[in-house]
């Protein structure tokens, strides 16, 4: 395996969760800990990013926490969350309630801040009754691109939500997925509920 230095400390990369042009994503391990890291490309990037995890924190919306930051290598240590993420469980079976509660929670900090996240259900993980974004994105508010005309769609098994979780490479039985207007009722149901 190979091994990322921070702030003089050797962790083990275990997995590369990500990898694009802004950075590379890794579980990692020190001394018997799991770690989540990303190192960024430059330090404009890594910047940004401390920016955006500061910013999402005032907001409200709950993040991984910080560890460590190194500006030498641009690299950033989080707490590493464990269990699936939404997707990886809405793969498997139906959402329980609760989940959904917790992402209107999260949902009523963008909408009072203005501002948008990526709803999309691998952004998130539950762990005890933390519902964590693992994202840094955020957009200013959108009516077109909220939790209730766009993200609860990928949070159940419409056409949209199936499709998203077959292109993630996940396997899911075709027979769960609700009809257009099923998928409908279930949203305004759960927009009435949760809000």
């Amino acid at each position: 395996m190979e091994n990322i230095i921070i702030k003089r400390k050797r962790y083990q990369i275990e997995d590369v969760l990500a990898k694009d042009d802004i950075h590379e994503s890794y579980k990692a391990s020190l001394n018997g800990k799991t770690y989540f890291i990303r190192k960024y490309i430059n330090k404009d990037e890594y910047i940004a990013s401390l920016g955006q995890s500061k910013s999402l924190k005032k907001l409200g919306i709950t993040i991984p926490k910080i560890l460590k930051k190194d500006k030498d290598v641009f690299a950033i240590v989080y707490q590493y969350i464990n269990g699936e993420t939404i997707a990886e469980h809405l793969a498997k079976e139906d959402l329980p309630d609760e989940y959904f509660t917790y992402i209107y929670n999260m949902y009523r900090f963008a909408r009072f801040s203005k501002f948008e996240i990526n709803y999309l259900p691998e952004n998130f993980k539950l762990e005890g009754k933390n519902l964590y974004y693992l994202s840094l994105e955020k957009t200013e508010q959108n009516p077109e691109k909220n939790l209730e005309n766009y993200g609860l769609n990928y949070w159940i098994i419409s056409k949209e939500g199936y499709d998203h979780l077959k292109q993630l490479g996940f396997e899911v039985d075709k027979k769960r997925i609700l009809s257009k207007g099923d998928a409908n009722k279930k949203i305004v149901l759960l927009s009435i509920m949760k809000w």
